[in-house]
């Protein structure tokens, strides 16, 4: 016992110890106790990208848009090698700069083609080529970060002692609000974790930061404001932890890899591409955007700021693809973007036509001009913020911003842009950071938020390196908790650091499991339209019934898109500069707003004559972003027939057909392999509405539409084209959604799979066939936190594409324990192991007997019999004594019974005698009845007494003995 005391005492001791040990850990993390804060006070407390010099830069004389002379970014597709590209390249005398060859990305300089036209010109060609994906110009945009003015700054003198509470107050408000320091505790080992950023330039040397890796030239020794965006950002995320400096960044232990934002999407893909490949990155924090005007612009339906916008987001999107796509992995956190409510004015003076309102800066002369503010949608932040790709959306965290009220109670900035692309909210306001000149200083904006986010997924990555891109995303999502609204109804989750790193340790990725099939396919609507003159009507009509399409469209799917291509002639055939051959209207989309102000933007030119570019119209549609999944539709509006063969580009009909129904676009005149045995249903159905009475036409797009399965209808009248298309759209067949098919262990046959939200909640449940293989039907495509079968669980992701099921090897293995453990047979087999074990240790305890490795103890033959013998007596002992005990009770019982009687016979005899003489003589004489009575008492007494001694019992062998024995006539013993 006291043995068993002192081992529970010394584990309690080593409990307490731990407990107290943690304390001082907790209570050291973070900010020093009185370290000075102050606020820098410049008016200019913002960083833009460096923009190339004039003689560098080429504008579209029409947008305004700018570009790099000279210079055109190809995507290549898969199979095109870096000879093909070189190959076609030199016939225009082109040179590769730069190849970014995870992304298929090449950088072309073209020294012949320095002005707007000509390159613009090149650029159609290219676009026409077989071997790329995306052509486009190398435009500038003067990228931005930016801070906000906070409303109470600190100075120099002021100083705030600092305690770690729950309740988030004080400069580290920021991680108390978002539990850090509970995740913190979880942390164990030295796991490093390497963090990017892409932002204003870093010091060559910060003391703050503990390891920082420069790329290129992401470094500056400046000192001033320029770089202290970048400074503050870094400091939040990954600031040296528990140094005693000023602040702690939430991933404890990181390697910081920097790079400088510049003012080409290019050059940012090109820094994500080296952080992800070379540098083994996998968070990246990109607290940067788009000027505030150009985002106010977009939003108010400027058509340049939207193409400025689109263009740069296809490029993102598809570079980023390819980088998954060829076996890498991220996760990006970028900010939502600080324009709402923000006040602008009309200002032609400025390039994307609207300037902000700030009363100390407005020349007099506006001050009269009407203001306008709106809360801005996040999609029009930055280059990714509105990717719409299902795989690389899933590796993109967009991140909003929250504050404290006068209560201390998180509410949502007022800044922070808002909609559906934002997924949570972080503290963003009046946080506290590093500064170029090593102070501590407090600044505000959704830069602020994200770095905390990028942070976190670091700390997920200490606890858990397996984690991929969009499981982090994933976890961080569902672990956020609240409700923090923005407006009435619509509201984000403020992220958990505690509940994500609970969640970070018990996620496992050692199986993969295939989705055999993808989930729901939606569908992908494009129109290709005729632009030219002769149209004006027409589109007219569609535009006023634009809202009734898009309500027909809706109605065949809820997962709906839908993207606009035009179609008109080669200016150098028609004489007018304006004109083209195609062009992507609006990509992709499905938003009912941005779908309207598209269609309203689309501008009229000449056409030249009958015949139109119809082929490279429907050549640019099928380059478009099309879903894998989904089902293809294409409505060709027009009134001429086809240019065939269409020159420049010498496409025909059956080219067309072939590309239409190979789900390829492939075609190589000099080496052409085309099978002219075409499928009989195409990838992509045209739906052709003829305009018009020409017979050319109408016989081309009918016979277009019965090729490839679609349909054709005619209209004679301009009012009916709207009515034509509803009624195409109402024929539309929709594929189902896909069934997704799981093949797991045979081992969970006859169980169930459960598949759950992120607050635990099954949402879908399907058995396990006898071959391993689970099918849900009309699972919808998005991610799921978990899914478990008896013992087993795991993580499941599904896009549009399909995707992979990360399970626990340990719990399949327990899970098919548990199921055949009810089997006879297992019974016996277990039996058999037992016994095999039992045998095996056995043998093992005498070889080790025999080569005198252990010694066993225990008494000698001898010995062991007289031990049995000594305890087979002492049992036959305590049964006699127990035997002679009752027998005296009872032989006790008789003698008191007797006695009694006696007393009761001496009493009856004394009371019959009432005569006086008798009684007067029994005075004078001895009284002999009570002497009689006292004879009898102590006769009994003496009779019990000896009794006593009679029956007694030997103490060695417990044999009964009489009175007058002296030995034990049993076992011969001397009796005392």
């Amino acid at each position: 016992m006291k043995k068993v005391l002192m081992v529970i005492l010394m584990l309690l001791i080593i409990f307490l110890l731990c407990i107290t040990l943690a304390h001082f850990m907790l209570k050291d993390y973070g900010p020093a106790s009185s370290q000075a804060i102050v606020y820098n006070s410049e008016a200019d407390q913002h960083y833009r990208s460096e923009l190339p010099s004039e003689e560098n830069i080429i504008e579209d004389p029409v947008s305004g848009r700018k570009f790099l002379k000279g210079e055109i970014l190809l995507f290549s597709k898969k199979n095109t090698s870096e000879q093909q590209v070189e190959d076609l390249i030199s016939q225009y005398n082109g040179e590769i700069i730069e190849h970014l060859e995870e992304m298929q990305l090449y950088r072309i300089s073209f020294s012949d083609y320095e002005d707007y036209a000509a390159i613009d010109q090149l650029l159609t060609i290219l676009n026409n080529s077989n071997l790329f994906d995306m052509v486009n110009l190398n435009e500038v945009i003067e990228y931005e970060t930016k801070f906000l003015i906070p409303n109470d700054p600190w100075h120099e003198d002021d100083t705030i002692q600092e305690e770690w509470t729950e309740k988030p107050k004080g400069r580290n408000w920021s991680v108390e609000l978002i539990r850090c320091p509970q995740a913190w505790a979880k942390i164990e080992g030295e796991t490093k974790v390497s963090l990017g950023i892409i932002d204003s330039p870093l010091e060559s040397n910060p003391a703050d930061l503990k390891e920082v890796v420069h790329l290129e030239q992401a470094v500056t020794d400046h000192k001033g404001s320029t770089c202290n965006h970048g400074m503050h950002v870094a400091g939040t995320m990954a600031a040296t932890f528990n140094n005693k400096k000023g602040i702690s960044g939430v991933c404890t232990n990181n390697k910081l890899i920097s790079g400088k934002l510049n003012s080409s999407a290019f050059d940012h893909l090109k820094l994500i591409n080296k952080m992800v490949t070379e540098e083994k990155v996998k968070v990246i924090n990109y607290s940067a955007g788009y000027p505030y005007e150009l985002i106010f612009a977009a939003q108010k339906g400027l058509t340049n700021a939207i193409d400025m916008i689109n263009s740069a987001q296809s490029q993102a999107e598809k570079g980023l693809k390819n980088l998954v796509e060829n076996g890498n992995d991220f996760l990006l956190c970028v900010a939502a973007g600080n324009t709402s409510n923000m006040k602008f004015f009309e200002d032609e003076s400025n390039e994307y036509g609207y300037t902000i309102y700030d009363e100390r800066d407005v020349p007099p002369q506006y001050n009269s001009q009407k203001l306008e503010s709106i809360l801005s949608d996040a999609k029009w932040g930055s280059s990714f913020s509105g990717i719409t790709d299902e795989v690389v959306r899933s590796r993109i965290i967009v991140v909003g911003s929250v504050g404290l009220d006068q209560n201390s109670a998180p509410v949502y900035s007022s800044f922070s842009e808002i909609g559906e692309r934002v997924d949570v909210v972080a503290p963003g306001e009046q946080i506290y950071s590093l500064s170029w000149d090593g102070k501590i200083v407090s600044n505000s904006g959704t830069s602020m938020a994200a770095p905390h986010v990028s942070g976190l997924a670091g700390l997920l990555l200490q606890l858990n390196p397996d984690l991929t891109g969009p499981q982090l995303k994933n976890i961080i999502v569902n672990s956020a908790a609240g409700d923090y609204k923005y407006d009435d109804t619509h509201g984000k989750p403020l992220i958990q650091a505690d509940a994500a790193a609970d969640i970070a340790l018990n996620v496992e990725s050692e199986d993969n499991i295939p989705i055999v099939s993808g989930p729901k396919s939606g569908l992908d609507l494009c129109f290709v339209i005729d632009t030219t003159n002769s149209m004006e009507d027409d589109i007219a009509d569609v535009k006023e019934s634009i809202s009734d399409i898009i309500t027909a469209v809706q109605n065949k799917s809820e997962n709906y898109r839908i993207a606009f291509v035009s179609y008109r002639d080669f200016p150098e055939r028609t004489y007018d500069p304006a004109d083209y051959p195609s062009k992507i209207l609006m990509p992709f989309t499905n938003n009912a707003e941005e779908i309207s102000k598209s269609l309203d933007d689309v501008g009229l030119g000449y056409g030249g004559d009958d015949a139109e570019t119809v082929f490279s119209g429907l050549m640019t549609a099928c380059k478009m972003n099309w879903r894998d999944n989904s089902s293809r539709f294409i409505i060709l509006m027009g009134d001429a027939p086809a240019l065939d063969p269409e020159p420049n580009t010498n496409y025909t009909y059956d080219d067309i057909l072939n590309v239409l129904k190979a789900n390829s676009i492939s075609i190589d005149r000099e080496h052409s392999t085309v099978d002219t045995v075409l499928p009989d249903q195409a990838f992509w159905s045209v739906y052709s509405i003829a305009i018009g009475e020409d017979t050319d036409a109408l016989a081309f797009l009918k016979n277009l539409a019965e090729d490839t399965g679609g349909s054709f209808k005619k209209v004679t009248e301009s009012s009916e084209v709207s009515s034509a298309i509803i009624e195409t759209v109402d024929s539309f067949e929709i594929k189902e959604d896909a069934a997704t098919t799981l093949m797991l262990d045979k081992g969970l046959s006859g169980y169930s799979v459960s598949i759950l939200d992120g607050q635990g909640t099954i949402i879908s449940s399907a058995p396990v066939s006898d071959e391993g293989i689970v099918q849900f039907d009309n699972l919808s495509s998005g991610s799921y936190y978990h899914w478990q079968c008896g013992m087993a669980k795991g993580t499941i992701s599904i896009s549009e594409t399909g995707g992979v099921m990360n399970m626990s090897t340990s719990g399949v293995l327990l899970t098919t324990i548990i199921k055949y453990i009810s089997n006879t047979y297992i019974y016996i087999l277990l039996a058999v192991i037992v016994v095999l074990l039992i045998t095996l240790l056995f043998v093992v305890l005498s070889l080790l007997k025999k080569r005198s490795l252990i010694k066993f103890v225990y008494p000698k033959k001898s010995d062991r019999r007289q031990l049995v013998k000594d305890y087979n007596k002492k049992i036959l002992i305590e049964k006699r004594v127990k035997k002679a005990k009752k027998q005296q009770k009872e032989l006790k019982e008789q003698a008191q019974i007797k006695v009694k009687g006696q007393k009761t016979a001496v009493n009856q005899t004394a009371g019959h005698d009432n005569n006086s003489r008798t009684v007067q003589q029994s005075r004078l004489k001895p009284d002999t009845s009570k002497q009689n009575v006292s004879k009898a008492v102590q006769q009994s007494q003496s009779d019990q007494e000896t009794n006593e001694q009679r029956i007694c019992f030997c103490e060695n062998c417990g044999n009964k003995l009489k009175a007058n024995d002296k030995y034990c006539r049993t076992c011969g013993e001397t009796i005392k």
